[in-house]
């Protein structure tokens, strides 16, 4: 899967290199890279450091927000879909993996927006994206919501049963934004955690719960 980034990375290279249409070069080289970023997703997702074996760590929920959504900003902009971000004033670390917590937000964000235009939209439509993090009785919960998406976590759940049986297992979401949520349930998987459904002042979402660090009083 590994050799599959290659042609991608000259397709975006190509683009960079490409004066005749910005426009159309920027859209190219955000689509390869948001290809690329699945694939790694995919690797990452496979890789032996599974729940079992994998060392977590106390990781900032809100330094690794601002960087998946910084990762979709070029292509949010190409779907004309606004994003937000909504943290607490004070939250403390998570037990996670760095690397897998923000590439399950990465793919979750990308779904999100892609969701809401599965072709690319026209400037009188506009679509908004929230990544938000916040406190509950055992931890964290950290996720994407939208006032564009509309499902509940029974009908999530059960979905997400048949997503080995149907390509589109979720309506509201086109395959390749299934994919991502896919991707992202597993990600989150090997840190103990799953995806379920929140609702946040007039917003859905799905959400991870994650559990405080343990090495740091959690009270304040």
């Amino acid at each position: 899967m590994e050799q599959l980034k290659l042609p991608l990375l000259q397709i975006a290279r190509q683009a960079e290199l490409s004066s005749e249409n910005v426009s159309e070069s920027g859209y190219i080289t955000d689509m390869a890279d948001i290809a690329i970023k699945t694939i790694d997703s995919c690797l990452l997702s496979l890789s032996e450091g599974n729940q079992a074996s994998l060392i977590l760590e106390p990781v900032s929920v809100s330094a690794t927000i601002n960087s998946a959504a910084e990762s979709l900003g070029s292509l949010a902009k190409i779907y004309n879909c606004e994003l937000e971000i909504e943290l607490p004033v004070k939250i403390l670390p998570v037990m996670s993996d760095k690397v897998r917590l923000e590439a399950a937000l990465t793919m979750l964000g990308y779904a999100f927006i892609e969701a809401q235009f599965p072709s690319l939209p026209t400037k009188k439509s506009r679509g908004m994206v929230k990544f938000k993090a916040y406190r509950t009785d055992s931890g964290v919960a950290a996720g994407i919501f939208s006032p564009n998406i509309e499902m509940s976590n029974g009908y999530f759940k059960k979905a997400m049963l048949s997503k080995d049986q149907s390509r589109q297992f979720l309506p509201e979401f086109s395959a390749s934004s299934g994919a991502g949520i896919m991707l992202a349930d597993n990600l989150l998987s090997d840190i103990s955690s799953h995806l379920r459904v929140a609702h946040q002042q007039h917003l859905t979402g799905l959400v991870a719960n994650l559990a405080p660090s343990g090495q740091l009083n959690w009270s304040f």
